[in-house]
């Protein structure tokens, strides 16, 4: 019988796999490194169905990471609800999948931001895409950078609806005198993919640069995330 997708349970019942092939023994053989993407969700899945062991989940899981980016990069992208749709995992293990997702980002960005310095709006809009690209509500961020350019941390002021968030410049810069900032930028995302700016977020930007100056913290830019695009509305003014 061919052995071509029969599960890792079968093979080891018949004969024709090893103990040592299973995802959890090979990890403590040698080591994550030594695992393929499929067998580290095979692990986190830990149990799989009559029909599907757990290295058939995580081939599945990266299957369906692949409708959004080559390799495992789509996970952070799918939804919980997109997860339940596969066959073994349930609310509390699709969750528990998202969470880890969210901590390799936080682990990869907190490992960054103490010496992150940026050089232009794309090092920004770069910096911030991932996080923000595939946000169904706009997020408005305020970063906080000293005068060499060097982040200081940023705040999400406002989560807001599909099609509005509404940004008070009182809170931008009492946000910027408490963490000491030299200079800050401003950073929302489009949830429909499109960055262009509105003629409400020229209008805001407009405001935010005057009251920049004059409160003497400078606004380095306000950049628009869309879907692997960015805006930056200081080019768009500077046109105008």
């Amino acid at each position: 019988m061919n052995n071509k997708g029969r599960s890792l349970s079968l093979k080891l019942r018949d004969g024709t796999a090893v103990k040592e092939d299973l995802p959890f023994e090979k990890f403590l053989k040698y080591g994550p490194q030594a695992l393929t993407d499929s067998e580290l969700l095979a692990i986190i899945v830990r149990c799989g169905t009559k029909d599907h062991d757990p290295m058939q989940i995580g081939q599945q899981i990266l299957t369906r990471c692949r409708q959004y980016e080559t390799g495992i990069g789509g996970l952070y992208q799918l939804s919980v609800d997109e997860l339940m749709k596969i066959d073994g995992l349930g609310q509390v293990k699709a969750v528990q999948i998202k969470c880890i997702a969210e901590l390799s980002l936080r682990i990869s960005r907190s490992r960054k931001s103490d010496v992150v310095t940026f050089q232009s709006s794309e090092d920004i809009a770069r910096y911030y895409m991932e996080q923000l690209r595939h946000k169904d509500q706009e997020h408005v961020i305020l970063i906080a950078l000293d005068a060499r350019m060097r982040l200081i941390c940023d705040k999400t002021l406002y989560i807001g609806t599909v099609s509005s968030c509404r940004i008070s410049a009182r809170d931008i810069f009492r946000q910027a005198l408490m963490t000491g900032a030299a200079q800050i930028a401003l950073l929302h995302n489009h949830p429909s993919g499109n960055p262009l700016p509105s003629d409400a977020d020229i209008e805001m930007t407009r405001r935010i640069l005057k009251l920049g100056h004059i409160m003497e913290i400078p606004v380095y830019d306000h950049i628009i995330i869309g879907d692997g695009q960015y805006s930056s509305l200081n080019e768009v003014l500077n046109r105008n």
